[in-house]
């Protein structure tokens, strides 16, 4: 069956735009509530919404690789086979962290109308907090020494550049490894 040719064009505007949305900034913040999100690793979680499986990337952070190699020189560590270790660690430790930061609360998922709304994978970039609480996991995660300040523009920056800095001064978490 051949689509009428304003039919066809009307679907490809709307494939773009579609496209285009998920990569560009915007000028407002989204919100999504969730009571039920999976760990995936320490700086990545799924959620469900409207039915579907949605994966967020933690906005502004960066913690180790559980399942692939960790660059020691990303996080200012000379390149040894005691600090790779250490990281591998610490990337357990983050996502244990993360789970039980998360595990059973309800959670709300915010992205920045600062920084592109999805990433270079089509996760979502998000901020997350727990709901009953008011705490931030992409905040606590720096605080603890579990992750490292991701490059990237954000309006958080700042802020989470000092926790970095702080946790880091303390020799926190895996900011001992080096």
């Amino acid at each position: 069956m051949k689509l009428p040719e304003t039919a066809l064009k009307i679907s490809t505007i709307a494939l773009i735009t579609a496209a285009l949305l998920l990569t560009v900034k915007t000028d407002t913040e989204s919100t999504y509530t969730t009571g039920k999100i999976e760990v995936v690793d320490g700086d990545t979680l799924e959620f469900n919404s409207s039915g579907r499986t949605d994966t967020v990337r933690l906005l502004g952070v960066d913690t180790p690789e559980t399942l692939s190699a960790n660059n020691p020189e990303e996080y200012g560590f000379e390149d040894s086979l005691e600090s790779r270790e250490c990281l591998s660690r610490y990337a357990s430790k983050a996502e244990n962290f993360a789970s039980e930061f998360v595990g059973g609360k309800t959670v709300e998922i915010s992205t920045d109308a600062k920084s592109d709304r999805r990433g270079d994978y089509g996760r979502l970039l998000a901020y997350v907090k727990t709901v009953k609480h008011d705490k931030n996991l992409n905040e606590r995660l720096l605080e603890e020494g579990y992750a490292r300040v991701y490059s990237s523009e954000f309006s958080r920056r700042e802020k989470f550049r000092l926790l970095e800095e702080k946790a880091r001064e303390e020799d926190r978490g895996l900011w001992s490894c080096g």
